[in-house]
């Protein structure tokens, strides 16, 4: 997936996978690489901030609260909170 400036200005970054969740507050995007592995980008850099892999794959993600905590909702059926990186 390419991170473009709105803009027009040029490429941001990039990382392999599939977006789940957005977050323009927060700056960040949250991908799903593989079935269960979960990144979080930062929307302005580009860099990764934070992966991690799950028990289960991901169906559903929402980032919730400011800078706070992400909600993810795997295929069996189990809700997790992680904390954003800072």
């Amino acid at each position: 997936m390419d991170i473009y400036r709105i803009d027009g200005s040029g490429k941001v970054g990039e990382f392999f996978g599939i977006p789940v969740a957005t977050d323009a507050s927060t700056g960040i995007v949250a991908g799903v690489n593989r079935d269960s592995e979960v990144l979080l980008v930062d929307e302005r850099t580009g860099k990764e901030m934070r992966r991690f892999t799950l028990a289960s794959p991901v169906r559903l993600a929402s980032i919730v609260g400011s800078k706070e905590k992400t909600l993810l909702l795997t295929a069996d059926q189990v809700v997790h909170r992680v904390p954003l990186a800072n």
